[in-house]
């Protein structure tokens, strides 16, 4: 009896540091007495951006989640909101979306069920709803789509089964239909279609399943680059081995499966004082490539992001306004580098965006509309982060 009234208070005294040493948990708990850090879900929206599609003067992007989200001009309701308010910061227009495409004045979107939807300028029934009314809201257009390109006032998709069909304006027979007049629904054009891309000056660029790069439209400057400044109507072979494409305005970029990348058509993109009409070689080591209005942009295989061409309002975003290169020519010499670890860029009209491998979206150059999405209307000529 008193040996156990003696060792209680020893007893009870153990068990209460024991007590207190559980509430500690592991080393990596925050303590009781400072609050948890509650700015760690903004940090991860910042993060979120799966893809991004800069047109002439709006911007889409897809986050993680799938939602889409829109800014910059709207005045044929390209944004998709409902409204034709410009908008200088991101708004949500839908849900379950797997890709979208931003063109001139219009936007064609892929849900994760394939099918696909557009909205905005109509004037050529580039929308593909049979009418040449704008729409401000989503329409549903066709099912079974993997890929969509929109162009200035054309949109071209590939289907499931790797059929190519477009729809739109017609005038420089881009829709290999032999004739030139603009068709407001889908048409198929062609099979065995592995990507696409829809120039702004009504030319098209296309890969095949076998890597044989085709073009066909308007060609005024050798934006075609099979040796002619004559349109075509029908669908000519280019070159092969490639993996990928990019029609800018005025000119067309590819990279070859040794990735190597391929120029021709406005002097913007090689250094000579005429168009280029025939692919000439001027970088290496390239992953990825978009060509905007006037500017390039390229993401080397070691994720270094690179530019070159015109920069009026800075959208190369290397801090300075102004072309690089004489007389707004530029070569292989005259790119610089923006920044690391790039995944994915998109070029618009004078500006453009880029997403990050940690996800985060990052924007430059003009920004009359609000296209950049920082929330103001200054222009950028260095990377600023879109939340």
């Amino acid at each position: 009896m008193f040996y156990a009234k003696k060792c209680l208070p020893l007893l009870l005294a153990l068990v209460l540091v024991l007590v207190l040493a559980g509430c500690g948990g592991n080393s990596s708990s925050v303590p009781p007495s400072e609050p948890e850090d509650t700015s760690a879900p903004e940090e991860i929206l910042s993060g979120e951006w799966a893809s991004v599609s800069a047109g002439e003067d709006h911007t889409m992007a897809v986050k993680s989640d799938g939602s889409l989200w829109a800014w910059g001009s709207n005045e044929y309701g390209q944004l998709g909101d409902g409204t034709t308010e410009d908008r200088a910061a991101p708004v949500k227009v839908m849900d379950d979306v797997q890709s979208v495409s931003a063109g001139y004045a219009h936007t064609a979107v892929i849900k994760s069920d394939g099918s696909l939807w557009a909205w905005g300028w109509n004037r050529s029934g580039q929308l593909g709803d049979g009418t040449t009314e704008d729409k401000a809201t989503p329409v549903q257009i066709m099912e079974d789509v993997q890929s969509v390109s929109a162009g200035e006032a054309l949109t071209m998709t590939i289907k499931t089964d790797n059929s190519l069909w477009g729809w739109g304006a017609n005038d420089h027979g881009q829709l290999c239909n032999g004739i030139t007049e603009d068709t407001t629904t889908p048409m198929k054009i062609m099979e065995d279609v592995q990507s696409i891309s829809d120039g702004y000056f009504f030319h098209i660029m296309v890969v095949q399943n076998d890597g044989s790069l085709w073009g066909w439209g308007r060609n005024t400057s050798g934006y075609l680059g099979d040796g002619t400044r004559e349109d075509k109507t029908t669908p000519v072979q280019i070159m092969e081995d490639v993996q990928f494409v990019s029609a800018g305005w005025s000119y067309t970029m590819a990279i070859k499966k040794d990735s190597s990348l391929w120029a021709w058509g406005s002097n913007i993109v090689v250094d000579t004082s005429e168009s280029q009409l025939t692919p000439v070689k001027i970088m290496d080591d390239i992953r990825l490539v978009s060509g905007g209005n006037g500017h390039a942009m390229a993401i080397r295989n070691d994720g270094s992001l690179w530019a070159w061409g015109g920069n009026q309002y800075g959208s190369l975003g290397d801090g300075t306004t102004g072309s690089l290169g004489d007389d707004n020519k530029v070569d292989n010499t005259a790119s610089v580098q923006i920044m690391e670890d790039a995944r994915s860029v998109s070029a618009g009209g004078f500006h453009t965006m880029a997403i990050k491998n940690d996800g985060s979206l990052w924007a430059w150059g003009w920004n009359k509309y609000g296209q950049l999405g920082d929330g103001t209307t200054e222009d950028r000529a260095t990377p600023v982060q879109i939340k």
